[in-house]
């Protein structure tokens, strides 16, 4: 299943790609260009706004106000299940790759305390499992809570 988020979701859009879903997301964009490229590529149009929703057969309205009801929204709607992440800034994806390879790119702290990398294959950028996994992880176990769908 693939995503298209308009201008008003970007961060719905960085945790559907944090549960590995190929979502893209432009921050300024026109709605003809994003029903176009929506149909073009067959993703679902996620958005908040009702006449881009009426315009768009392939769309979905998204509700909620705050990233986590609107998380679970799709979640129910699509009945999604967590995979391997996509890169969160722009949705390439992450291959893991040796700890030596990314020794000057990353912290001296970081290389230390860790041994699994990734890295994006569009953008290059390098994720490791930091303090920062827990509050992710955490986030995502409330949302699939809430899920209403086998």
């Amino acid at each position: 299943m693939r995503f298209l988020c308009d201008c008003m979701l970007g961060t719905l859009a960085k945790w559907l790609r944090i549960l590995g879903y190929d979502t893209l997301y432009f921050k300024f964009a026109e709605d003809d260009f994003l029903k176009s490229l929506s149909e073009k590529e067959e993703r679902i149009l996620l958005t908040k706004d009702r006449e881009l929703f009426e315009k768009c057969l392939n769309s979905y309205l998204v509700n909620s106000k705050e990233v986590k009801g609107q998380l679970i929204e799709v979640v129910n709607r699509f009945c999604l299940k967590k995979q391997e992440s996509r890169c969160s800034v722009c949705n390439g994806e992450l291959i893991k790759v040796s700890k030596e390879s990314v020794k000057d790119t990353v912290p001296p702290y970081v290389f230390k305390t860790n041994e699994i990398f990734f890295k994006c294959a569009s953008c290059g950028k390098v994720y490791w499992q930091g303090t920062h996994i827990d509050r992710i992880n955490n986030f995502i176990e409330k949302v699939f809570l809430d899920r209403d769908c086998e």
